[in-house]
């Protein structure tokens, strides 16, 4: 059965990540009238829907995991060139490095798209 408190969990997590707000209105009313009114889930077609609404959370969670992935790559291996350039040789292991890329992904996305411009200009960089 589904409970109050995982659909709590999941929408906080929802929240964080800036995805509540992608879901439909019908989306966010279902989850948030679920957890206002029911304790347990019992209804088939109501756990139906509220999983399917879950699953599509957690599919776009995991889509910023691997788009601050692909982001702190691309920054990586911009450092990393311009490392080599002035001679650093140790900085090839910055790309096995998941965690840093990791934060450099969720730096740059979390950076407000005022500095972003600046940092990510190609004439820097090359």
């Amino acid at each position: 059965m589904l409970s109050t408190a995982v659909l709590r969990d999941v929408r906080i997590k929802a929240l964080r990540s800036r995805i509540w707000f992608k879901l439909s209105i019908e989306e966010r009313s279902i989850i948030d009238l679920t957890i206002k009114c029911v304790k347990k889930v019992r209804s088939r077609v109501l756990r139906n829907v509220l999983t399917n609404i879950m699953l599509k959370i957690l599919n776009l969670v995991e889509d910023i995991s691997i788009k601050a992935l692909e982001i702190g790559f691309m920054i990586a291996r911009r450092y990393v060139f311009q490392a080599l350039k002035w001679g650093y040789a140790k900085a090839l292991s910055w790309l096995k490095d998941e965690a840093y890329i990791f934060h450099l992904g969720i730096s740059c996305i979390n950076t407000p798209p005022t500095y972003k411009h600046e940092t990510l200009k190609t004439e820097y960089i090359e």
